[in-house]
């Protein structure tokens, strides 16, 4: 059985047909069919497409013109895969958009993926087509009251559904004619979970003739017609807002562009808001100039290695400098993890020798706030990966490691490995070295060393502070197999010494007020002049980096 079946309905695409078929054809994943439905063509579509040749393409004629949501329900019959894919005649594929489709399938039960579109002009301009999620991540799992809250933000292009789903669902409703695909959304996501691809995947063609354009007071009309027949669904607040919205857009669509100005002042007074009417050009001059500023998440790097302040820092997301790591346990080779935060940074920027001891590391993770921000304004998307929630992490997802705890007061890494040992029964913890003197001497360096190595722990927890950790790691790396983790403050929060910073001052990027305020003589110089300092330059950098920002090419 084929695994994907692509529906390309068409009519009269004679001028563009044929680019969206060989967007299909090149795709790196190959086990399709490709059913071509002509709505009963005026011109030469039919003549377009059989100069193309590739076996996998059918082509059915209509004998009469039926419709969108007719003709994608006809060709639907037609198609036999395990996942049927509808692309128009006049939009396009990226290279490696099934292929990732798929295996997004591979990690649940879907009823239907769907990935980021991007609308493009012939001008050459690129604009996210879904502007409500342009700057963070697409929906998924059960989003079937964000369909209503955000409307239909899903281009059909970019989704693949289940075959079976679409077959269970009745013929589309004779008051759908413009907008059947909304209808599949709602009624395939009811109750069930949605996959999301986050990169882009679909390209929606636009010009004058395009469909959202010509059909905005009748697309409106069958919205208002679905929020109606969902309506026990949907919490009455949000029923009554979408109303307004869409009356609204209606109102806006009649006014623009069927010049009906009374009847859009009519709907506009006993329907909508005459607030978002007038708002909306308000609303997309400011989305404009928000886009010369922010750049949106299709354009962001992401799980790359990059220089900040001459300083190596890994910008992953949490769930992959975790997969990292757990590569690093794997491989048995050692290496160590540091940390990137505005004090390490700008201590590295000043000084050249631990500037190359956090350059040779494995991994520098974005443990504050402020390294996330400024990676994001410079076009690189991460997350924070802070060292003491990514040591915890692997203790709760790996029970199966053997550990070693290096660094803290006399005794205090035993009161460390007791309270891990509490929140994880069954924790491996082989053995214990406190740290009390500063710099660690080389022969208790060399004691600690020769135990490891007896012991073949899988990894080892370092907590000796910023940058003591970093230094001791870089000067033992290579003497022991295990990979080595920094994780500062772990050792004073678990053995009771500190205080847990509230999450929505970590999230805020205020977890350094946080500690000034229990440590105000220790920290005070040291946040007063790297801080100050870390914005200074940070700054710079991001206006430098968008000076020599370029746009992305088309093809990925």
């Amino acid at each position: 059985m084929t695994c994907v079946s692509v529906i390309v309905n068409t009519y009269n695409g004679s001028n563009t047909v044929e680019e969206t078929l060989n967007s299909i054809t090149s795709q790196t994943f190959t086990d399709i069919e490709i059913i071509i439905w002509d709505d009963c063509s005026t011109d030469n579509t039919k003549d377009v497409i059989s100069r193309i040749e590739d076996d996998r393409i059918t082509l059915y004629q209509s004998d009469t013109n039926i419709g969108l949501g007719a003709s994608r329900k006809a060709a639907l019959r037609k198609a036999k895969g395990d996942w049927v894919a509808y692309l128009d005649q006049d939009d396009l594929w990226a290279p490696t958009h099934l292929e990732k489709i798929i295996n997004k399938s591979k990690l649940g039960e879907y009823s239907f993926i769907y990935a980021r579109t991007l609308r493009f002009y012939d001008s050459g301009d690129y604009i996210e087509y879904d502007h409500r999620h342009e700057y963070e991540p697409l929906p998924e799992g059960d989003i079937f009251l964000e369909l209503f809250k955000n409307s239909c933000f899903i281009a059909i292009g970019s989704a693949v559904f289940k075959r079976k789903e679409l077959l269970a669902i009745d013929d589309v409703p004779e008051q759908i004619s413009a907008c059947p695909d909304y209808y599949f959304y709602l009624r395939l996501a009811h109750n069930q979970q949605v996959g999301a691809v986050q990169e882009v995947g679909c390209y929606y063609r636009m010009f004058d003739g395009n469909m959202t354009m010509r059909w905005g007071v009748v697309m409106q009309t069958e919205i208002l017609w679905l929020l109606d027949q969902w309506q026990r669904f949907i919490p009455p607040k949000l029923l009554n807002k979408r109303r307004k919205v869409h009356q609204s857009f209606k109102a806006y669509c009649l006014w623009r562009q069927d010049k009906k100005y009374k009847d859009a002042l009519f709907t506009l007074l006993k329907n909508g808001s005459i607030f978002y009417f007038v708002s909306r050009p308000f609303v997309q001059y400011f989305r404009k100039l928000k886009r010369m500023v922010k750049l949106p998440w299709w354009r962001r790097d992401r799980n790359i290695n990059v220089k900040l302040m001459k300083t190596k820092v890994s910008a992953y997301s949490f769930s992959h400098t975790i997969d990292t790591i757990s590569d690093m346990v794997e491989k048995q080779q050692g290496g160590y993890v540091s940390c990137a935060n505005a004090f390490g940074l700008t201590m590295a920027y000043e000084e050249k020798d631990y500037r190359d001891i956090l350059n040779e590391a494995n991994i520098v993770t974005t443990d504050g706030m402020p390294i996330v921000w400024t990676l994001r304004a410079m076009g690189v998307e991460c997350e924070r990966a802070h060292n003491d929630d990514l040591v915890l992490d692997c203790c709760e997802r790996f029970d199966n490691w053997t550990q070693v705890l290096v660094g803290g007061r006399e005794g205090q890494p035993e009161e460390v490995a007791e309270e891990l040992r509490k929140r994880y029964p069954g924790i491996k913890i082989l053995d214990c070295f406190p740290t009390p003197e500063r710099p660690v001497s080389a022969e208790y360096t060399n004691q600690i060393i020769e135990r490891i190595n007896q012991l073949k722990p899988d990894v080892v927890w370092v907590a000796l502070g910023t940058p003591a950790q970093d230094v001791w790691m870089s000067a033992v790396n290579g003497r022991i197999s295990a990979p080595m983790v920094a994780c500062g403050s772990l050792f004073d929060l678990l053995s009771g010494r500190t205080k847990p910073c509230p999450e929505w001052m970590k999230k805020s990027g205020l977890q350094w007020l946080y500690r000034l305020s229990l440590e105000p003589r220790r920290l005070f110089k040291r946040y007063a002049y790297y801080n100050s300092k870390y914005v200074l330059v940070a700054f710079l950098e991001i206006i430098k980096s968008r000076i020599k920002q370029k746009g992305i090419k088309f093809v990925e």
